[in-house]
């Protein structure tokens, strides 16, 4: 697990500040500035765009013009204050000192952190072989890391959510006590200091204990939930109370219809430009597959229920004008989808199934191929075709009746080669991120 956690790191690091690029997301400088000024000024200063603000003009240290509008009240501060603290420690002390350099590392962390608890919560759930698969998955995957650079209040979040399954689940097992009922409030209680969205993650959680028939630690985790945005509330009030309810009704007129949770599931995994993920969708239908199994295995609706109860928020606030381009608010879910991904990899292999083994290729082989060395990869059809034929004989030679003599072994011998070199590729896409990402 630290070996794979190690390469995450290393994929993570290598060239970290060249993909995304700063233009297509400037929401990083927001969250150091406001943290920064915070600690510096006692006031939150951050570039936005909201007519509900009064702005001057700023001129960045890379010589880009911001809107620049103090107190900034968008986002609770929590994260703010984690991104703007470290680049302190770095020694900033003006808006021109925060660099993409010196903060990224902050989202990198904290999307490692995600890796090891998401690892502990699916050895919990779905198995240890299982969960291993899927850390690979997010240690080496182009999108996950992609995303796990993204300087975004959600990379906070993950962490947070995880933990709080942990202990949901240590609760329901009857190892957790009292430390863990605590920390699950107090889980629910700071999520809505991180962003509103928090409020969603409590109710998850709540359902969570609800199927576990904690009624009343439900009903402290919705309390906790409310008591957190309440304090978000009192944080507005410090500054501009006013200007705090108009920008939280501002928020409201972005909401476009009810697509955004159907957006949030099924579009592209890019941050400003088109980047899918195979393997996204292919923790979807694991997901699918969970339900339809129900309350069977150690709790593994857990992760269906939060991941689903979390979809449906997004329905309700969030803005399906921007689902498609800024992939970010997957961040939270990334390690929960990753790690039911990761099931349905071992089962390919560990019962080899032909439909299984395709789906595998054709959703996480098909984006783990899609460059190679930073070109765009398109081969020969029938070279492919017959590659993977010669792949897949043996699963299909299963399917018609074939268990009882040696092929099994082959065939999960053959469904393991497969796997390996569709890892093999997507890490070294993952290494030509940057060049990749000029070139989509």
């Amino acid at each position: 697990m630290a070996a794979i956690i190690a390469v995450a790191g290393g994929l993570r690091f290598h060239d970290f500040t060249l993909a995304p690029v700063l233009a297509d997301n400037q929401d990083p400088l927001q969250f150091g500035w406001a943290g920064l000024t915070l600690i510096t000024k006692h006031v939150p200063y951050a570039w936005d765009y909201f007519n509900a603000y009064h702005y001057e003009v700023y001129h960045y240290s890379n010589g880009d013009l911001y809107n620049l509008t103090h107190p900034w009240l968008n986002h609770p501060p929590l994260f703010s204050l984690l991104v703007g603290g470290w680049a302190y420690l770095l020694g900033a002390r003006d808006l021109g000192d925060v660099t993409l350099s010196m903060i990224r590392p902050v989202a990198i962390v904290l999307g490692l952190i995600s890796m090891y608890l998401a690892y502990i919560l699916g050895r919990r759930v779905l198995g240890s072989r299982a969960s291993m698969v899927g850390l690979v998955l997010l240690a080496v995957s182009p999108g996950a890391v992609l995303l796990g650079r993204e300087v975004e209040t959600e990379a906070l979040l993950a962490p947070m959510l995880l933990g709080g399954l942990i202990l949901a689940h240590r609760l329901h097992t009857g190892e957790g006590g009292r430390l863990e009922t605590g920390g699950v409030v107090t889980l629910c209680l700071l999520m809505p200091l991180v962003k509103v969205s928090g409020v969603v993650l409590a109710g998850g959680l709540a359902v969570v204990l609800i199927a576990s028939g904690r009624w009343w630690l439900a009903a402290a985790s919705v309390l906790a939930g409310a008591a957190g945005f309440g304090l978000f509330a009192v944080y507005g009030a410090l500054f501009d109370f006013n200007l705090w309810l108009a920008v939280l009704a501002e928020w409201q007129t972005h909401r476009h219809g009810l697509m955004a949770g159907f957006e949030f599931l099924s579009d592209n995994a890019g941050i400003g430009r088109t980047f899918h993920d195979g393997w996204w969708l292919l923790g979807l239908l694991g997901l699918g597959a969970i339900i339809v199994r129900g309350r069977t295995g150690p709790r593994p609706m857990l992760l269906a229920t939060t991941v689903a109860v979390y979809a449906a928020g997004m329905t309700a606030i969030g803005d399906v004008l921007v689902q498609g381009r800024y992939a970010w608010y997957r961040i939270v879910l990334y390690p929960i989808v990753y790690t039911v991904a990761g099931y349905l990899v071992w089962q390919s292999v560990r019962r080899p199934s032909l439909p299984g083994l395709l789906l595998v290729l054709v959703l996480g082989g098909a984006t783990a191929f899609a460059a190679v060395n930073g070109k765009l990869f398109t081969p020969n059809p029938y070279l492919l075709v017959a590659v993977v034929s010669i792949g897949v004989l043996p699963a299909a030679i299963m399917l018609w009746g074939g268990e009882s003599s040696g092929w099994p072994r082959i065939a999960q011998a053959s469904a393991a080669g497969l796997i390996l070199a569709v890892l093999a590729a997507s890490a070294v896409e993952s290494w030509n991120l940057a060049q990749i990402y000029r070139q989509i």
